[in-house]
């Protein structure tokens, strides 16, 4: 049989294609002028957002004339500005705010901040102090930490109210593992701040007037108020609180002015009266 020969495809005349090109231009042409108006809109929108956003970043009244912030008991106002690098009389959209908050967030009493703009001057800082609980006391120095009811480590000792805070005597201290800022994770440093919390929603009377928690190194945990009781509350602190009810009967036959011991540790509570 004759072989059969593949027909070779003719190439497209020139004048095929410049119709081909012509047809394609035209019809770009008609979608143009078909929304020309759409065009002219998106184009007159963008011109617009560039000149607003021009007005807006250089126009005085976007100056930044007052900041305001919550009221903070850790330190006055002019600090927590200058802290937040904030100024008076520049531009408010200059301010990167999530920036000012981490700045305001990494001083050791400062729980977390936000930063707002209150158009067309004002920036607003709101902030959530955390709040002195205890004073943790490092054995065999002179070193005190404020820690909050979280377990935070927030600062040294510096105020006089800070100074009437429970001291949490513990003899198993290690001053190596205290870091400002950070919680301290000693087991029995946690549990005394639960125990803290707890006592004061059960039995809020034997939480007022405690002038220090000692923790001995049987972690064994004793409160001494400062009119000289000490309640011995033994390892497992929360589970005695529901007995200091039983302590508040033993007040109504001998008064507590006479007391200067109990011992919640055993099921029949000791009790020492003052000589």
């Amino acid at each position: 049989m004759p072989r059969r020969v593949a027909k070779k495809k003719k190439k497209p005349s020139r004048k095929k294609s410049r119709k081909k090109n012509n047809n394609f231009f035209a019809r770009c042409g008609k979608w143009v002028v078909a929304n020309c108006g759409y065009l002219l809109l998106i184009a007159a929108i963008i011109i617009m957002g560039f000149q607003i956003n021009r007005y807006v970043h250089t126009h005085a009244s976007f100056d930044v004339s007052s900041i305001v912030s919550s009221p903070i008991d850790a330190m006055p106002h002019a600090m927590v500005v200058q802290v937040a690098g904030l100024h008076t009389g520049k531009n408010i959209f200059d301010y990167d705010l999530a920036d000012v908050a981490w700045r305001l967030e990494q001083l050791t009493r400062i729980k977390s901040a936000e930063v707002y703009r209150l158009f067309p001057n004002t920036i607003r800082i709101d902030v959530i102090e955390r709040k002195p609980c205890a004073i943790l006391k490092v054995p065999f120095t002179k070193n005190q930490y404020v820690i909050d009811d979280e377990g935070y480590v927030i600062d040294t000792v510096a105020t006089a109210t800070e100074r009437s805070l429970p001291v949490i005597d513990l003899e198993v201290v290690s001053s190596k593992r205290i870091v400002l800022g950070s919680p301290y994770e000693q087991k029995n440093v946690l549990s005394f701040i639960s125990f803290f919390k707890k006592i004061k929603t059960d039995a809020p009377i034997f939480f007022d007037n405690v002038d220090q928690v000692l923790v001995d190194k049987g972690y064994n945990v004793s409160m001494e108020y400062t009119d000289g009781l000490i309640i011995n509350f033994g390892k497992d602190p929360e589970t005695r609180i529901s007995r200091l009810r039983l302590v508040e009967k033993i007040f109504e036959s001998t008064p507590r002015e006479r007391m200067y011991y109990i011992d919640l540790r055993y099921d029949d509570i000791l009790t020492k009266e003052r000589k």
